[in-house]
């Protein structure tokens, strides 16, 4: 068993300033059920991909005091936090991400996702943003267009039921 599946809470203290990346953070902590970071400085992270990934035993996550102003990829952050019933992400911003492909991939439990903005969506960006996200049932997303975005959601929500409330931005 690694050291990862053994750790069940982890928290920071104040004044911790992350710099460049927060790829691979909490990568396969699979039995932690609570990651404090609302103490974590993001201001000047740009990556935060795969950062939960695999942290299935997870039910929720304060990403309130998290700043994405200068993050470019997201891309498979939550993927595989099976145990995420909702996310609250109204305080990211996104407007210098590239990608966000397969950001909640197989968040099975997911219900409820409130969907950060973007203004630039790039190729493939949104790509199986929601595969697997077998439960999902309200979906708010906030980007104001499609246009110039070839692809941009390839497979957006392959895997997820029919049904349930998905609002756009003029909802």
């Amino acid at each position: 068993m690694s050291k990862e599946n053994n750790i069940k809470k982890i928290s920071f203290e104040k004044g911790v300033r992350l710099s460049k990346s927060t790829a691979y953070l909490f990568y396969e902590f699979e039995n932690a059920t609570d990651i404090n970071i609302t103490n974590l400085d993001t201001t000047n992270v740009q990556l935060m991909d795969w950062m939960f990934y695999n942290c299935s035993s997870l039910k929720t996550i304060d990403l309130s005091k998290m700043r994405t102003d200068n993050a470019t990829y997201f891309g498979c952050m939550f993927r595989g936090c099976s145990g995420l019933t909702s996310l609250d992400l109204s305080t990211f911003t996104s407007y210098k991400a590239i990608y966000m492909d397969r950001m909640f991939m197989d968040c099975k439990s997911l219900t409820k996702a409130c969907f950060l903005p973007a203004t630039n969506l790039a190729p493939n960006c949104y790509s199986r943003m929601f595969q697997g996200c077998e439960s999902l049932k309200y979906l708010k997303v906030a980007f104001e267009s499609w246009t110039n975005s070839t692809n941009a959601t390839l497979c957006w929500v392959v895997e997820v039921p029919e049904g349930g409330l998905f609002e756009g931005p003029d909802s």
